[in-house]
């Protein structure tokens, strides 16, 4: 949604992004061409394995002015790869000049997205809050999304003891990916039949 267009060469070796106009970071600075480039040179250098792998695909970037960028693959390069590429979120390169990116920090890091960082317990939960004057709120992607004012994550270490905190109550969503639990009747309690 940062991107209001994209132009891609015929044998997908290139994918040229223009950026749109009204995409802000939360402190309302935009973002740049600039922004996309040292997203990449920096996931590509000091990011998740999957991204510096994508990064080694890329014969270049080429920033052909402040709201557009061009990412060139080398011919060896996945076919999907143009669109992951234009999954990745942008890091603002300016925020980053005083941050390092490759060392922990409890410092919230300046998004451009429709939450930000709000309250953080360290080793407990980290709390989001709704942009409410997000830039890209009207964008007809967007409409109908992001309506919770704020989305709490709690972390437990012990799976068993998050089951049982959900079932005492102490949060309300869980993603269960043991079916072993539905079936051995880890969720035969009283909330479950209510």
């Amino acid at each position: 949604y940062v991107a209001d267009r994209a132009e891609m060469s015929d044998d997908r070796r290139q994918v040229t992004f223009h950026l749109n106009p009204k995409a802000v970071f939360h402190d309302g600075t935009p973002v740049t061409a600039d922004d996309v480039i040292f997203t990449w040179q920096t996931q590509g250098t000091k990011g998740l394995p999957n991204t510096r792998a994508i990064y080694g695909t890329m014969e270049g970037i080429d920033r052909i002015d402040d709201r557009t960028v061009r990412f060139r693959f080398k011919p060896e390069a996945a076919r999907e790869n143009p669109l992951v590429v234009a999954m990745q979120p942008i890091l603002s390169k300016a925020w980053y000049t005083s941050h390092a990116f490759d060392q922990p920090s409890l410092d919230p890091p300046l998004g451009a997205g429709p939450y930000k960082v709000g309250a953080i317990d360290p080793g407990r939960s980290i709390t989001l809050e709704r942009v409410k004057d997000w830039w890209a709120a009207d964008l007809p992607a967007m409409r109908g999304l992001y309506n919770f004012d704020t989305m709490r994550f709690d972390f437990y270490l012990d799976a068993d003891t998050a089951l049982e905190a959900f079932k005492a109550g102490a949060y309300t969503l869980r993603r269960e990916l043991d079916a072993e639990k539905w079936v051995g009747g880890s969720y035969d309690f009283p909330a479950v039949q209510d």
